[in-house]
């Protein structure tokens, strides 16, 4: 039997606990904006195969460029041992090990460059695992009531 107590102060927990999800989301964009604004990273790109996202300095970037359309000044075999580093960002943000990457000839058509900073901040804000989700926030939703205030059912969602 579900008991016709408690209602208001499960609507006051559910909107603590949203508050709280909205904070730590903000604190993540503001950490994954700090870090491409104040990195030597100028060059952003997401591999097609694993989703995930890297950061180029500037001699990166212009190795790319090259390698993405090799001038006529360039040996033909040049391109085949040409190669550039860059840093894995949705490791990074994660906490993970083998952050740095050196993509060659064979790599370059599996990179698509982002150019948008918005779109690229909410894609590694998806990408970041926070706890790992052992700690799922969960806001309960009320059904109606019945005439006597208690709840006909719940619903929950998980964010």
């Amino acid at each position: 039997m579900l008991s016709p107590y408690g209602h208001e102060f499960r609507d006051l927990m559910n909107t603590w606990d949203k508050q709280k999800l909205l904070e730590e989301i903000a604190d993540h964009k503001n950490k994954i904006k700090a870090m491409i604004e104040g990195g030597p990273m100028i060059l952003y790109v997401k591999h097609k195969d694993n989703g995930n996202i890297f950061g180029c300095d500037e001699p990166s970037r212009v190795m790319f460029a090259r390698m993405n359309k090799p001038d006529d000044d360039s040996p033909p075999e040049w391109a085949d041992e040409a190669s550039f580093m860059a840093t894995n960002l949705s490791k990074m943000l994660n906490g993970e090990d083998g952050t740095e990457t050196v993509f060659g000839k064979k790599d370059i058509k599996k990179l698509d460059v982002l150019e948008d900073k918005d779109k690229l901040i909410d894609m590694l804000l998806k990408q970041m695992k926070g706890d790992g989700g052992k700690n799922k926030t969960i806001i309960v939703k009320m059904g109606n009531s019945n005439p006597n205030g208690i709840p006909l059912g719940s619903d929950y969602n998980e964010l």
